[in-house]
């Protein structure tokens, strides 16, 4: 069985191991780069193509008649055909939260360069000038500290939060935003009342059709001319040119940018011609600590080693969103979360799909285990039941959060938790509607449909 990364020398700088690798699949061809007219030929013969900002389009998909599993590396996966991927039962994961450390002092890093003046005191000492100060210590330049001042975040996953922790050891205060013209949630601060109040604003959203230019000439003009903004997340969630703009007439006092709408960027791009240093820009490396980079090829090698052991992986498909880091999925009995359980449950079965109530309710036991997928302020968006038999209970998700991988990550939870005690089925009646997300996972149908609550079900297996 052979595995090709086309692309690997944009992960490692020879400091990686990658015996996790090997242990998952043999044997490995490894390019440091691949031009788009070697491609085909590379990956002809390959089950398992590795790529990380490396396109995978249909033509490309369509050529490679061996193919069963794309592992991206990387969260992102703009890059890859998702449809022409399932049309040929083409396999595609992601890593997932493996750069996080990395970033968040990589955010801190910007913050800290740019209110101690770092790079204009640097400047100083390079250029003698601290040699013939008349006191011991020049004072040309502002420092300022953050304890007290505001940290607006934009995007609160896992990344968000995991700034929003160090912030407050900073001594600051994290205002985080609701999404852009939403109702404001509880724990969230309204979208532009953030870019008013808060003395730095960093972005840690996905690029989407609804976050591309997310931070423009209206966004900006909202900021206090005291204000940093700082982007460790994708580069066209900024408008470069708006931001150039504010950044020479003052109207912002700087920004820390990692990420460039193109990449690597062109000579002309305005932005890198602007030499002031109240704009630091790093050339997308945020991500690339070497525990995070070796991290990423550890996971890589768990999603191969789990897809062709039939276990859950990291698979992304068409509809996936990026990435599904706003909520958290624990495994509970439904006497100590029985609130959560129920409200969600009624939500989706009795309210919207007119579940009967006491058809709902009758096989439920206090000691029955569930998975909870709470939002990141610990409301409840989602559940599914695991009974003792192995059969899986109808899985329930609030209609603001479908299509963004809860569903995905509850199912994967249950399956782990069957396994850990030893199940070797899962068994489930799937809306036939649904069926195709089930056997993205192996589930297989077992018999044929049937009425449950006036709605057409099949019934599936997997073995675990």
């Amino acid at each position: 069985m052979r595995a090709v990364f086309l692309d690997f020398g944009s992960v490692t700088r020879g400091d990686l191991d990658c015996t996790a690798l090997e242990q998952a699949i043999s044997p490995w061809q490894f390019y440091d780069e691949t031009d788009l007219d070697r491609v085909a030929e590379r990956i002809e013969h390959a089950e398992i193509v590795v790529c990380n900002k490396f396109s995978l389009k249909r033509d490309i998909i369509e050529s490679a008649s061996r193919l069963k599993l794309i592992c991206i590396a990387a969260t992102g996966f703009n890059n890859i055909d998702l449809a022409a991927a399932a049309e040929y039962n083409i396999a595609v994961c992601n890593v997932r939260g493996y750069a996080t450390p990395s970033v968040v002092q990589h955010v801190f890093m910007l913050m800290l360069n740019l209110y101690c003046g770092f790079e204009s005191y640097r400047q100083l000492v390079n250029d003698g000038r601290w040699q013939t100060c008349k006191h011991f210590c020049p004072l040309d330049f502002s420092i300022q500290e953050l304890s007290g001042k505001i940290l607006g975040i934009i995007g609160f996953g896992e990344l968000g939060q995991a700034v929003s922790t160090v912030a407050k050891a900073f001594g600051m205060q994290v205002l985080v935003a609701e999404h852009k013209n939403q109702p404001v949630r509880k724990g969230r601060t309204a979208f532009e009342d953030v870019l008013r109040q808060a003395d730095f604003v960093t972005l840690h959203c996905p690029l989407s059709d609804d976050t591309c230019n997310l931070i423009a000439r209206h966004e900006l003009n909202l900021m206090k001319s005291t204000a940093y903004l700082i982007n460790t997340a994708r580069g066209a969630i900024i408008n470069e040119a708006d931001l150039l703009e504010a950044l020479t007439t003052d109207r912002i006092a700087g920004a820390g940018l990692d990420v460039l709408s193109k990449e690597p960027p062109v000579h002309d791009n305005p932005l890198l011609q602007y030499r002031q240093p109240n704009l630091i820009i790093t050339p997308h490396v945020a991500w690339a600590s070497r525990e995070s980079r070796q991290r990423l090829i550890n996971q890589i090698a768990n999603n191969i080693h789990n897809f062709f052991n039939h276990k859950p992986f990291n698979q992304v498909t068409v509809g996936n969103t990026i990435p599904a880091t706003e909520f958290q999925i624990r495994v509970v009995r439904w006497a100590d979360e029985m609130p959560s359980l129920r409200a969600v449950r009624e939500a989706v079965f009795i309210h919207e799909q007119h579940v009967p109530e006491e058809m709902e309710w009758d096989t439920f036991d206090q000691e029955s285990t569930h998975v909870l997928a709470t939002d990141s302020d610990g409301q409840p968006i989602g559940t599914a039941r695991l009974l003792p038999d192995g059969h899986i209970g109808r899985m329930a998700v609030l209609k603001s959060w479908r299509n963004r991988g809860v569903g995905s990550a509850m199912l994967k939870r249950l399956l782990d938790e069957a396994q850990r005690r030893g199940m070797s089925q899962a068994i489930l009646n799937a809306q036939v509607t649904a069926s195709a997300f089930y056997a993205r996972f192996g589930f297989q149908v077992v018999s044929d449909t049937f009425m449950e609550a006036e709605i057409p079900h099949i019934k599936m297996e997997l073995k675990l």
